[in-house]
């Protein structure tokens, strides 16, 4: 039976380099469970320590690009409702996000959820936003105070939140 690489393995597969543009010697330290752990995933992956230490920063680097919303999508849907999603948007000359909201938007009203277009949103946000205004100037409340205030509202929660957890 075949021994099963782990995760560490399979997650730089595609970060290992085939090639390279050029070489620079560094010496780094690592604490001793991480060493271990790169001494390992590059007996697995057949790599030496340096291609796996190469690998795990390319591959940071990489995360460090948030994905766009159609990544995000891939990675929830199964390969073969992304696959006729993708499909259906060609053929309608649609995006995807459109084509998904189209097949949700039905569902989440069959769930009892009032959906607002953007202009609904909107004006409910201005008028939101007007009545705080007004609010304050009635009050003489400034910007500062208010945001004090949120901060102090938001210490407080997640002190409590904290005690809650002990």
């Amino acid at each position: 039976m075949a021994k099963r690489a782990s995760r560490l393995s399979e997650s730089l597969a595609p970060y290992l380099a085939s090639e390279s543009s050029g070489v620079t010697k560094l010496s780094i330290s690592l604490s001793n469970d991480l060493a271990d752990d790169v001494r390992r995933t590059a007996e697995e992956s057949g790599t030496t320590v340096s291609a796996t230490i190469a690998a795990a920063i390319r591959k940071a680097r990489d995360a460090e690009v948030p994905p766009t919303p159609e990544d995000l999508l891939q990675r929830l849907l199964p390969s073969h409702h992304w696959f006729g999603l993708v499909g259906l948007a060609q053929i309608r000359d649609q995006s995807v996000e459109d084509v998904l909201v189209e097949a949700v938007s039905p569902w989440l009203r069959e769930q009892g959820l009032l959906l607002a277009s953007t202009n609904e949103a909107r004006h409910v946000y201005e008028k939101f936003r007007a009545e705080q205004v007004a609010l304050n100037q009635a009050n003489g409340w400034t910007d500062a105070e208010i945001e004090a205030d949120v901060d102090a509202a938001v210490k407080e929660a997640r002190a409590t939140r904290h005690a809650r957890r002990r």
